[in-house]
């Protein structure tokens, strides 16, 4: 289930999106067409990981 989540156009480097997130927002986008054409960046908002918990899944997930 998506969490909170921010569409912003253009780029957000160095955000943090969640895969649940993005793919609910992608869902969103196929029935919008405010943002035709656009470069749009999906931010998650809540219960966003430090980089060292990010590292730290990531690791263990290829074990």
């Amino acid at each position: 289930m998506a969490t909170d989540y921010t569409l912003v156009e253009g780029h957000a480097d160095g955000r943090f999106t969640a895969r649940v997130d993005l793919a609910g927002s992608m869902l969103v986008l196929l029935n919008d067409d405010r943002h035709h054409r656009t470069t749009v960046s999906v931010i998650t908002t809540v219960d966003n990981p430090t980089l060292l918990q990010c590292i730290r899944r990531e690791a263990l997930a290829h074990r």
